[in-house]
């Protein structure tokens, strides 16, 4: 059981917590507001999908965090770095799957914000003026 609390903790909870109010801010300020329900699914989805590239960036910068950021679980040896690219793959396909349930249309923003997350963390930092933009 601890393993899954450490497998939701690599997500990061208060990131996933403000990209879920981002997305309903967002969708109360559109035009014509969407139903509640798909508004909650797409904002779910889409803290699933945050918490996927927070758990692949922990497990791929698991070396540099020993260093920088002891107390997370994979420096601290709460979590194996396999264990936390499974939590980021779980995470993926929950944001994908509840996303896929909304629409079409935010599938597609899902999946291409889960792909520029990937590529961030696995070749993004290695470019310093990338790094530093970004």
């Amino acid at each position: 059981m601890r393993k899954l609390y450490y497998m939701l903790l690599i997500a990061r909870p208060v990131n996933s917590l403000i990209t879920f109010a981002s997305v309903v801010t967002a969708g109360l300020l559109l035009h014509d507001i969407p139903p509640i329900s798909k508004l909650v699914i797409a904002a779910l989805g889409s803290a699933f999908v945050c918490g996927f590239g927070n758990a692949a960036n922990d497990s791929v910068d698991h070396a540099i965090d020993r260093i920088n950021k002891p107390q997370r679980p994979i420096p601290s040896g709460r979590l194996t770095v396999r264990q936390g690219y499974i939590a980021a793959f779980i995470h993926l396909a929950v944001g994908l799957v509840l996303s896929y349930v909304v629409n079409l249309t935010c599938f597609g923003i899902s999946f291409a914000a889960a792909f520029l997350l990937f590529i961030y963390a696995v070749f993004g930092k290695r470019i310093l003026v990338l790094a530093n933009v970004w």
